[in-house]
């Protein structure tokens, strides 16, 4: 496993799981619970999870992009962005979830299943669509 990797106490990944930290430091929280098929990808900036998340089965979570701002030459030649990820605390993200690079999710909220994370989500938002709104706030 690569050194870039911090995995808290009493987390559990699922089968099927891919995890890659090469370019980047990746810290998943204490209690972290990661169902099966996930893919979770550190860039340079890295990808942080909080303590007590809950990642539902087939969720994405890369923190890279790539260039597409000058036309006639391919994206993949074109280079790399990178802002980071985070995901705080108390996070609970549905099946399918795909969390895009310089997203930040703040604790207590839910990411309703198939939503695609793009910007900020406030505290205790239930967020949903792509790209994914607040819905309504928990109280």
């Amino acid at each position: 496993m690569s050194s870039n990797i911090k995995i808290g106490s009493k987390t559990i990944i699922g089968s099927f799981t891919k995890i890659k930290a090469s370019d980047g430091p990746l810290n998943i929280g204490r209690n972290v619970q990661i169902a099966d098929g996930c893919n979770i990808f550190a860039g340079e900036k890295g990808t942080y999870i909080g303590d007590d998340c809950m990642i539902g089965a087939h969720t994405v979570i890369i923190s890279n992009n790539y260039r597409y701002n000058r036309i006639g030459i391919p994206f993949r030649k074109q280079g790399l962005t990178y802002k980071g990820i985070h995901i705080e605390e108390n996070v609970w993200l549905g099946a399918g979830v795909c969390v895009t690079d310089g997203a930040r999710i703040c604790s207590g909220s839910i990411i309703a299943p198939n939503s695609v994370v793009t910007s900020e989500i406030p505290p205790n938002s239930i967020a949903q669509g792509n790209p994914a709104k607040t819905i309504f706030k928990r109280r």
